[in-house]
């Protein structure tokens, strides 16, 4: 079995020495990218930020190839001196080529480059004062409608929002069928009395010593059950009533007991009691406070 050489040996400790440079000083294989350049306040040193440079950097400001020119260990800042005389006061076109010697790059005498070679950077540096910011140009037209993007995942639920305002009251519905009768309700509390209804007619003689008539009277002095017992009449003018019974219903002198229906009505003349001789008729005369409907009561015992 042979001994590798030295050289084999040295080849084998030098890999991961150049894989650790090129993994500081960027991607060899990525495209160069300038993200911003800057020019100090006195002309004379160019700082360009951006991703890929490498170790070998040439920069070219306005086809002029810059000196100076150092890279930091990320690759990813350089510095260069700027041209003199100092450059007026405009945008001009900065170009970092990256020239690690992994490519051969296109380009004529005047530092011409390709646009799309992955080790070249293009950025427009402004030098000088920044003027104002112009007008804003016309809107141009519309591109195509893109295609539609991915569902998204649902998003929580939000907060219940506050109670909006009473909406308006709809139209009348259509008036349902009629339900089932409720159960019986318990039995209310009673009533108040009723008024008092009118007399009955007069009830046949008894057999014993008692004379007896009674009925009811409208307040205009007409009988609410007329009867051969009696009569009734009133003064047109006044709330004087005047009852009549024949002769053949007393045997004496008869008690006539006045009751007025209407709560407001009373007597203010006592019942006046005689017997009428040039019409053959007990009478029982009296007045009231007011015309009103009454109950009345003529009696006799022996």
């Amino acid at each position: 079995m042979s001994c590798p050489s030295f050289a084999t040996i040295f080849a084998l400790l030098a890999i991961p020495m150049i894989a650790s440079a090129s993994s500081a000083a960027g991607d060899p294989h990525r495209q160069v990218s300038v993200d911003n350049a800057s020019v100090s306040a006195s002309q004379s040193v160019l700082t360009v930020n951006g991703d890929n440079f490498g170790r070998a950097v040439r920069v070219i400001l306005n086809d002029v190839v810059l000196e100076g020119v150092a890279v930091d260990p990320s690759g990813s800042t350089l510095t260069a001196a700027m041209p003199s005389p100092a450059l007026a006061p405009g945008s001009y076109e900065l170009i970092v080529v990256r020239r690690d010697g992994l490519h051969d790059h296109d380009h004529d005498r005047d530092n011409h480059y390709r646009a799309d070679d992955d080790d070249i950077g293009v950025f427009v540096l402004t030098v000088g004062a920044i003027g104002p910011q112009g007008p804003i140009g016309p809107q141009g037209p519309a591109g195509p409608q893109g295609p539609v993007g991915a569902q998204g995942v649902v998003g929580a639920t939000g907060a219940t929002g506050a109670t909006g305002p009473q909406g308006a009251g709809g139209p009348q519905g259509v008036k349902g069928d009629t339900g089932p009768s409720g159960a019986q309700g318990p039995a209310g509390p009673q009533g108040p009395p009723g008024p008092q209804g009118p007399a009955g007619p007069q009830g046949a003689g008894g057999s014993g010593s008692l004379h007896y008539v009674a009925s009811a009277v409208n307040a205009d002095g007409t009988s609410q059950a007329p009867s051969s017992t009696y009569s009734v009449s009133k003064d047109a003018n006044s709330a004087s009533y005047h009852l009549r019974f024949p002769a053949v219903q007393f045997t004496a002198i008869p008690v006539c007991l006045i009751m007025p229906i209407n709560g407001s009505a009373s007597l203010i003349q006592a019942a006046n009691f005689g017997f009428d001789g040039s019409t053959n008729e007990w009478f029982c005369d009296f007045a009231m406070t007011s015309a009103a409907n009454f109950v009345f009561h003529a009696l006799q015992l022996n």
